[in-house]
């Protein structure tokens, strides 16, 4: 039995490449790409309906998103950016 794997990007083109990519790399062709922006709470939140609207369950999360930023920014949220990012995401 083949997973279901759900992908998320911040950017569609470049989670279109790395979704073509799995899919040709796996031979799994239940790949799903998401969009959302995770230095935002309500695009975090719209994205948790959206999946929960889709699927019945979550078995396994691996979260590889990140920053290291240089300087401090804050999220549309007030939130600092790495903290937001890194953490609340």
């Amino acid at each position: 039995m083949r997973a279901n794997l759900v992908i998320v990007c911040r950017d569609t083109e470049r989670g279109q490449t790395a979704l073509q990519e799995i899919k040709s790399k796996s031979g799994n062709s239940s790949v799903e790409l998401m969009i959302c922006d995770l230095a935002s709470q309500a695009q975090i939140r719209k994205l948790a309906e959206e999946f929960k609207q889709k699927h019945t369950r979550l078995d396994v999360l691996i979260n590889n998103a990140g920053v290291i930023l240089t300087r401090r920014s804050v999220t549309e949220d007030g939130l600092e950016s790495t903290f937001a990012i890194n953490h609340l995401a």
